[in-house]
C-alpha cells in the first residue's frame, strides 16, 4: 500500500475525535498484568477510523478470550506519525522508550521501512495490515517485521494468473512513481519469467501523482503501444480518478480495454463519486481475500461493515496475542514478556503460529508473510462483486469465473486490435505451394537414397563413392525440411527445430562432400597412398566427427538460449507475425556466429580440394560441380543473412519467408543437381533404355549426341567410347577429357577428337556434349603429340595415362583410359597416319619427347586405309 491523500477538513475532525476517544479504550483490572501494543498509524490517514475500530475490537476479543494472554490485559497505545518518515522514526522510539511489548505499524510500505529500522535494535516485533512492498520480506534488513496479508509478489503472481486465465498474452503497465508502484510492476515481470508464461509486457510507464501533464503524456504513450489490457499501480486512489478521465479523453476506455487495478486502488470502487463510476465500469482489481471464516461471519451478522485492510489490522492484534501467547507456554514468564526480556527475537520462530481470524486461516512463511489467497473483484458501474478466489496465486476458485465487461458481455475482449495476422499458413497459396516444392525435394531426396544405395556398383556412381551420395540426399531432405518447419504458426518447437534441421543438414551435405574429396585427394596426390585403398569406414567415421562438432554447437545453443516465439505488430500496416527471439541474446549470437565460423571454414576447404583435385582423371573429377554448388550456397546464404539481419526493419515477415525460402531453395537444389541429380539421372537413362540418346561424359555431364556438321559423308552415328575404336577405314575418332594448357580459366571438358586420312589429313576437336558447337580443325601435318608417361608407370595412379598435343602456340593435355591407348594415338597423329606396311609402335618409357617410331599397339594395320 502506498501514500494516502489528504482529506477535507470535516473527514478530518472526526478521524481525530475518534482518535483521541480511542486513547484510553481498556479498563484495567486490578493487579493483573497489562501487555501494550503501540499502535504508529498516521492521523491523517482516510481509513484511520476504520482501523482504531477493528483494532479495538480485537483487543476486546483477545480480553474476553481467555487462552490469549491469560492473567494479562491487553491495551493499545496510539502514536501518530503524520505519514512522514522522520515523525514516524521519532514516534516509533518514543513508544519503546514507554515499554510498548510490540507495534501495529504503518499502512504506506514507504512509512513502515524506517519505522521497523528505528525499532529493530530493541527487537521489539512490527506487524502490518496494509504494508505489501517485497522489500520488507528481506529478513536481512527488516528481521523483526512481518504481516497478515500477502507481500506484493503474491500479488504479481495474481494478476499473472489472471491473464492467463483470460487469455491476454499483452499487456502495458501504468503506475504511479513511487516504490509502491515500482515494486508491484517489478514482482509482475518476475512472476511472468517464474511461471513462464509468455506474456508480453509491451510498454511500462510511471507517473507521478497529481502532474496530469505527465499523466496525459504517458497515456498517449499507451494508446500509441496499441495495448488493451492495461494494469494500473498505484495507493493514491483519489487521485487515480483523475488518471481515468484522462484515460476516457483519449478514448482508452470502452469495449475493447480492460483496465486491471492493483490492490492499494481497491477502495476507488467504494469510495468514487456517482457520476464518476462510469469510468470504472468493467474494471477488475486484485485484492487479498479479506473475510472468511466464523469470526467474519459472526463480524457480518452483528451488522460491522469493513473498510479495505480494516479485517487485516484486526488479525495483526490476533497474531501478536498468540506469538506472544505461545511464548509463556514455552516458559517466558508474563512478567518478563511485559517487561520485554525475553529470549533473543527470531521472526520465524515468533510467527510460527496458526490461527483463525477475521481473514480465515492464518499461515505466515519463512519470512513472516502471509501465505494467503487473493480475491477478483469485478465492478459493474455501481458496485464491485467477487467473481472469483485466486488461491496461492495461481488456481481459480470457481475454475470458470463469470465477469461481466464494460459492454456488459461475458465475452472476454481481445488483448490486441483486430490486425491482420501476417504468417504464411499451410492453408495460403504461398504455404502450399512452399509445401508442394519442398515436399517434392523431399522425396526426389529420399529417392535418391535409395538409389545411391541399390546401384552402389554402378560405374556411373562407384567413381564417386555412392554411400556418400545417398547421405549428401540425405542432409539436404533435412535442408528442404527445415523451410516447411518454418510454416505455420511459431512454436517454442517449430522455432528451435528450424536450427536445428538447417544446421544439421547442411553440415551433414558438406561433410559428405570433403570426405569425397579428401579421398580423392589422397589418392591422386599421393602414390603410395593409392596402393592402399580408403574406405568407406574410415571416412564415415571422419563425417561423424564433422556433423558431431554442429550437433555439440546447436545443443549447447538449444540448452543456454533456446528460440522462443515473440509477437509483432506492425501498428502502421496493422499486421501482427511471430518472430523467434532467444531468451538470451548475448549467447545465441555468439553461438550463432561460431557455427556460421564452422560452416564458413568446411566451404573454404572443400573448395581448397576441388581446386586441388581438378586435374584428376575425369571419372573422379568432381571439382566443377562442387565448386558450382559452394559458389551457389555462399551467394544464397549472404542473401538469406541479409533478408534476416539488414532487412529485418523493412520487410514484412512473408516476405522474408519468401526470400529465405527461395534462397535455401535454390542453393539446396543447384547442390543436388550438381553432386547426386545429375549422375542418377544418367543413371536412370542406362536402366531405362534411354541411353543411345543421352551421352554422358566421364566427369559425368549430359548432353544429348550429335555428328559435327563437317564430316558429312559419315554415315555412322553410334558413339564412341574413350577406347580408341574404329568407324571407317578413313576414320579415327575417339572421346577424350581435354583440358587447354596455360589458358586462365582451363577446365577439362569432354571433346571429339576425329582424325581423317584422306587426301587433305585433318585433325577435328569438337565438344561432345554440346549441340551445334562449332569445332577446331588443323592440318595433321601441323600437329605434334607428345606422350607423358612415368618412366616407372603404376597400374593404379590414372593421372599420368595422359598426353599433349600442339599446334602454333596452342597446346592442349589429353586423359587416356590406358597408356596403350595414350601411345596409339600419340603414334597416330605424329607419324600423319598409319601406312599398310608400319608395323612398329612407340617404345614404353618414353618420357616428354616427340615419338616418331610406330607399333600397333594391338590395332591392326588393314584396318585403315591409306590416304
Amino acid at each position: 500500500m502506498g501514500y494516502h491523500p489528504t482529506m477535507p477538513l470535516c473527514i478530518h475532525f472526526i478521524a481525530l475525535v475518534l482518535w483521541a476517544a480511542s486513547l484510553d479504550i481498556v479498563p484495567l483490572a486490578y493487579g493483573q498484568t497489562t501487555i501494550t501494543y503501540g499502535v504508529v498509524l498516521s492521523s491523517t490517514d482516510p481509513s484511520i477510523g476504520s482501523f482504531t475500530n477493528a483494532l479495538n475490537l480485537a483487543v476486546a476479543d483477545v480480553n474476553a478470550n481467555p487462552t490469549l494472554l491469560s492473567n494479562a490485559t491487553l491495551s493499545l497505545r496510539f502514536y501518530d506519525s503524520k505519514a512522514s518518515p522522520r515523525v514516524v522514526v521519532a514516534e516509533g522510539l518514543r513508544a519503546i522508550a514507554e515499554g510498548v511489548n510490540a507495534i501495529v505499524g504503518e499502512a504506506d510500505s514507504g512509512i513502515t521501512e524506517p519505522l521497523v529500522l528505528a525499532t529493530e535494535t530493541k527487537l521489539i516485533p512490527v506487524c502490518s495490515g496494509a504494508s505489501t512492498s517485497p522489500s520488507l520480506s528481506n529478513k536481512s534488513e527488516f528481521a523483526t517485521f512481518f504481516r497478515t496479508l500477502p507481500s506484493d509478489n503474491a500479488q504479481g503472481a495474481a494478476m499473472v494468473s489472471l491473464m492467463w486465465k483470460m487469455g491476454w498474452m499483452r499487456a502495458g503497465i501504468i503506475s504511479e512513481a513511487t516504490s509502491y508502484g515500482q515494486g508491484v510492476g517489478d514482482a509482475l515481470l518476475a512472476a511472468i519469467r517464474e511461471q513462464n508464461a509468455g506474456i508480453s509486457i509491451d510498454t511500462r510507464l510511471s507517473y507521478v501523482p497529481g502532474d496530469q501533464i505527465q499523466v496525459s503524456n504517458q497515456l498517449q504513450s499507451l494508446k500509441e503501444s496499441g495495448v488493451r489490457i492495461i494494469v494500473a499501480i498505484g495507493a493514491d486512489f483519489t487521485r487515480f480518478v483523475n488518471v481515468m478521465k484522462e484515460a476516457d479523453n483519449l478514448g482508452l476506455i470502452g469495449d475493447d480495454y480492460v483496465w486491471i487495478l492493483s490492490d492499494a486502488f481497491f477502495p476507488v470502487f467504494t469510495e468514487v463519486k456517482s457520476n464518476d463510476k462510469r469510468l470504472f465500469k468493467g474494471a477488475l482489481a486484485v485484492y487479498p481475500q479479506e473475510g472468511a471464516g466464523p469470526k467474519y461471519t459472526q463480524y457480518r451478522n452483528a451488522g460491522n461493515r469493513e473498510n479495505p485492510y480494516d479485517l487485516f489490522y484486526y488479525d495483526c492484534v490476533l497474531a501478536l496475542a498468540a506469538a506472544h501467547t505461545k511464548m509463556l507456554s514455552e516458559g517466558v514468564s508474563l512478567a518478563n514478556l511485559a517487561a520485554n526480556t525475553v529470549p533473543p527475537f527470531n521472526i520465524t520462530q515468533f510467527t510460527r503460529v496458526n490461527f483463525t481470524g477475521m481473514t480465515g486461516t492464518v499461515v505466515f512463511d519463512k519470512d513472516g508473510d502471509r501465505d494467503g489467497d487473493y480475491a477478483l473483484h469485478s465492478f459493474d458501474g455501481n458496485t464491485a462483486t467477487q467473481v472469483a478466489v485466486i488461491r496461492r496465486g495461481k488456481t481459480f476458485d470457481p475454475p470458470q469465473p463469470v465477469i461481466k465487461f464494460h459492454s456488459g458481455s461475458t465475452v472476454v475482449p481481445l488483448d490486441t486490435p483486430s490486425f491482420k495476422l501476417n504468417v504464411v499458413e499451410w492453408t495460403s497459396p504461398m504455404g502450399i505451394a512452399i509445401s508442394a516444392i519442398f515436399g517434392v525435394m523431399i522425396i526426389v531426396c529420399i529417392v535418391s537414397i535409395v538409389l545411391s544405395l541399390t546401384f552402389r556398383k554402378s560405374s556411373i556412381l562407384k567413381p564417386v563413392s555412392p554411400v556418400f551420395c545417398g547421405i549428401i540426399s540425405f542432409g539436404l531432405a533435412l535442408v528442404f525440411g527445415s523451410e516447411l518447419a518454418d510454416v505455420g504458426w511459431k512454436s517454442t518447437f517449430t522455432c528451435n527445430l528450424y536450427p536445428w534441421l538447417l544446421g544439421i543438414g547442411f553440415a551433414t551435405a558438406l561433410a559428405s562432400v570433403f570426405v569425397k574429396q579428401w579421398r580423392i585427394f589422397r589418392i591422386f596426390e599421393n602414390v603410395q597412398m593409392a596402393k592402399r585403398p580408403i574406405r568407406d569406414g574410415r571416412l564415415l567415421y571422419i563425417f561423424s566427427g564433422i556433423v558431431s562438432v554442429q550437433v555439440i554447437l546447436l545443443g549447447i545453443m538449444t540448452a543456454a538460449s533456446p528460440l522462443r516465439p515473440i509477437r509483432i505488430i506492425d501498428r502502421k500496416t496493422e499486421t501482427t507475425s511471430f518472430v523467434c527471439t532467444a531468451t538470451n541474446t548475448d549467447i545465441q549470437n555468439g553461438l550463432t556466429y561460431i557455427i556460421y565460423a564452422y560452416c564458413g571454414i568446411l566451404l573454404i576447404v572443400c573448395t581448397y580440394l576441388a581446386i586441388r583435385t581438378r586435374n584428376v582423371y575425369s571419372a573422379f573429377n568432381e571439382s566443377k560441380w562442387i565448386g558450382l554448388s559452394v559458389y551457389n550456397i555462399i551467394l544464397c546464404g549472404l542473401a538469406a543473412l541479409a533478408v534476416t539481419y539488414i532487412g529485418g526493419n523493412t520487410m514484412s515477415e512473408p516476405t522474408r519467408f519468401a526470400v529465405r525460402n527461395a534462397a535455401v531453395f535454390f542453393a539446396a537444389t543447384v547442390a543436388y543437381i550438381s553432386l547426386v541429380g545429375r549422375l542418377l539421372a544418367v543413371l536412370i537413362a542406362k536402366e531405362t533404355g534411354y541411353a543411345s540418346d543421352i551421352i554422358s561424359s566421364e566427369d559425368g555431364s549430359i548432353g544429348l549426341r550429335s555428328m559435327p556438321s563437317i564430316f558429312p559423308s559419315l554415315n555412322s552415328g553410334t558413339p564412341r567410347s574413350a577406347n580408341a575404336s574404329l568407324m571407317t577405314a578413313q576414320i579415327r575418332q575417339a572421346s577424350f577429357p581435354m583440358k587447354h594448357v596455360g589458358k586462365m580459366g582451363a577446365v577439362w571438358k569432354q571433346q571429339t577428337m576425329t582424325l581423317a586420312l584422306g587426301s587433305e589429313k585433318v585433325l577435328s576437336l569438337i565438344e561432345t556434349n554440346a549441340e551445334n558447337t562449332v569445332g577446331l580443325l588443323i592440318r595433321l601435318k601441323d600437329v605434334k603429340a607428345r606422350l607423358l608417361v612415368p618412366e616407372d608407370p603404376d597400374p593404379h595412379d590414372l593421372r599420368h595415362c595422359r598426353f599433349e598435343i600442339r599446334w602454333g602456340n596452342v597446346m592442349m593435355k589429353v586423359q587416356g583410359a590406358t597408356i596403350a591407348e595414350c601411345e596409339e594415338w600419340v603414334y597416330l597423329i605424329n607419324s600423319g597416319g598409319l601406312s599398310s606396311g608400319a608395323s612398329q609402335s612407340p617404345a614404353r618409357g618414353v618420357r616428354d619427347r616427340d615419338v616418331t617410331t610406330a607399333r600397333t599397339s594391338g590395332l591392326q594395320v588393314d584396318q585403315i586405309k591409306s590416304g
